[in-house]
């Protein structure tokens, strides 16, 4: 971890500058190897995920936006969780929720429910979807012509 960590430091070009000059005021000789071990062994912060948790979810449904995916778009064949991707498979990725957990998704327009399990990470937070499907999930709802719909998701395990 701490390797990782070092390039990190390392490559972004900050690595010598002390926290009294980041912080808009200025050092007096300040040593570039300690203010680079202090930056090296300060606690990496993570944000909190701000989509539902698995006991949120369990409480109640809630309405999303997904959308499909399983064409040639995928870099890799492999999905987040290391297993195979199988776009007839009846899976879908989320930012948050842990792999392996199955949700029972509704598509509002269509009325057709399945059950997907988490395998995957994403849609990106930016596209303002919640649930990227599998391409045979999407064909189960109904919703593989649109590219994306409004879904009820609620966890069942």
């Amino acid at each position: 971890m701490k390797v990782g960590r070092l390039i990190l430091v390392a490559s972004s070009g900050l690595a010598f500058v002390s926290a009294a000059h980041a912080e808009g005021g200025r050092a007096v000789n300040a040593n570039p190897v300690q203010v680079f071990f202090t930056q090296l062994s300060a606690p990496a912060r993570v944000p909190a995920p701000a989509a539902a948790s698995v006991a949120e979810l369990k409480k109640d449904r809630q309405i999303v936006r997904a959308s499909w995916y399983g064409g040639g778009e995928r870099l890799s064949q492999h999905t987040s969780s290391g297993e195979i991707f199988r776009p007839m498979g009846l899976t879908a990725a989320h930012r948050t929720l842990p792999f392996g957990t199955l949700l029972r998704v509704s598509a509002l327009s269509t009325g057709l429910t399945t059950i997907v399990r988490i395998n995957d990470r994403g849609p990106a937070a930016a596209t303002g979807r919640a649930l990227d499907l599998s391409h045979g999930a999407a064909l189960n709802l109904g919703i593989a012509g649109k590219g994306e719909a409004q879904v009820a998701i609620e966890v069942v395990h």
